[in-house]
């Protein structure tokens, strides 16, 4: 029995070995996720979603934490970013006039919103460098949703600006 045991131990300290560093390394995929609707008349709503972790330390907060997103002074901060690190223009180049509307903290994730009008544009000039300064792996996606089709562009490395069409 007690070599059972001993064997028992020696599988889960050899389990714990490997999954440790997969644990520890479970967030450590640097990317961010916007997702842009169009509706049919002309209504836009985008919503960045943002591992909270490293927006976090993009603004040098770990001593305050992410609850500071939820204050006025965190919206303030990260519109103004997101304003500066995202690109949304129309597609003679021309910036889209967009609302803040807020974020909030869900779990490890940042949820940040903006909303605005278009004309009939269907066709944007967008670029994403959120996190491009805190990481070098940072990978942007981004979904273009209008009615039934969906456009989907991934950034890297401050590639800059991508024409997207949303042509019927």
């Amino acid at each position: 029995m007690a070599r059972f045991w001993g064997f028992a131990a020696l599988i889960l300290v050899e389990f714990l070995m490997f999954a440790t560093p997969n644990i520890a390394m479970a967030h450590k995929m640097d990317s961010a996720l916007s997702t842009i609707n169009v509706s049919e008349n002309g209504a836009v709503e985008i919503t960045h979603r943002i591992f909270a972790h490293d927006i976090e330390h993009q603004f040098e907060l770990s001593n305050i934490g992410m609850d500071y997103f939820e204050t006025a002074a965190g919206q303030q901060q990260i519109e103004t970013y997101l304003r500066q690190a995202f690109v949304f223009n129309d597609g003679q180049n021309q910036p889209i006039a967009l609302s803040f509307v807020g974020a909030q903290i869900e779990g490890d994730l940042l949820y940040v919103y903006f909303e605005g009008q278009i004309a009939q544009n269907r066709e944007f000039m967008i670029d994403s460098n959120i996190l491009n300064l805190f990481s070098a792996t940072q990978t942007n996606f981004v979904n273009l949703h209008f009615g039934e089709i969906t456009k989907s562009i991934v950034f890297s490395g401050g590639q800059g600006e991508t024409r997207i069409s949303l042509g019927q």
